[in-house]
């Protein structure tokens, strides 16, 4: 059976369209390529009543929760906070991460503010991921069937927690993808084949195209093929034998393919 993941982006500046959301892109193909089907995505504000309420609803559709945003020391980094709340948690100092922020901010001769302590304070029976990168850690958080793991919102903090959290809390099946580019192929011509394709595998794999030039200039297309599963080989196969039917329909419909652009 396919595990789902949803994702949270949390942060106003993101709803304010001040900042590009790249984060979900790049969680979006982490858990994919770990087999998991990202079917939900979320932008919240940063209330307390918001990101609760975002985080309910996401577990309620969910093997697996990853958000970005609102773990550093400011007013408004209260993400952590608020999953405990929304879960009925309480929020307990960690030793561990109190004695890393002491010793980071000692180096600089800082002082351990009330602000800075509070990046050491995760819901009960949480664990944590360290930062190597930066000062706030991960987060992860089991509710029920429902893994939730909160990252940093700074992009070269949540890629770097991305990739341990892969490493260590991520397996959600085989997927395999492939895509291949032709010219002098319209969407609109090619979309019945695609159908047929589908339809013979019976949903085993999902075909999307993506037009690259308009239909009015020089039709060019690129063709994505994907599929889940538990066994890699069967993934591939299906993936491949796929391919090969679109560009023999493909090559019936005027279309052309060079194997260089096989992706």
């Amino acid at each position: 059976m396919e595990k789902i993941a949803s994702i949270i982006s949390v942060g106003n500046e993101i709803l304010k369209g001040r900042t590009v959301n790249t984060n979900f892109a790049h969680i979006g193909r982490i858990l994919t390529f770990a087999g998991y089907r990202v079917q939900r995505g979320y932008v919240c504000e940063d209330t307390t009543e918001g990101i609760s309420e975002t985080f309910r609803e996401a577990v309620k559709h969910s093997e697996i929760v990853v958000s970005s945003g609102g773990l550093g020391p400011t007013f408004d980094d209260i993400t952590v906070d608020s999953v405990a709340r929304a879960f009925s948690l309480k929020m307990v100092k960690n030793d561990h991460i109190t004695t890393i922020l002491r010793n980071h901010y000692s180096s600089l001769n800082l002082p351990l503010t009330p602000e800075r302590e509070k990046m050491a304070y995760l819901p009960e029976g949480a664990g944590y991921i360290e930062n190597p990168v930066g000062i706030a850690p991960g987060v992860v958080v089991n509710v029920g069937s429902c893994r939730i793991i909160l990252l940093p919102g700074v992009p070269t903090e949540m890629e770097a927690l991305m990739g341990l959290a892969k490493d260590q809390y991520l397996y959600g099946g085989v997927y395999c993808e492939k895509s291949v580019i032709i010219e002098n192929m319209m969407e609109s011509t090619i979309a019945p084949v695609i159908t047929a394709i589908m339809k013979k595998h019976d949903g085993a794999v999902y075909i999307k195209t993506h037009p690259l030039n308009s239909e009015n200039i020089l039709p060019k297309i690129e063709v994505e093929v994907s599929s889940y599963g538990s066994e890699r080989i069967d993934c591939a196969e299906l993936v491949t034998t796929a391919i090969s039917e679109i560009l023999k329909a493909a090559e019936s419909l005027k279309g052309r393919h060079d194997d260089a652009t096989t992706l």
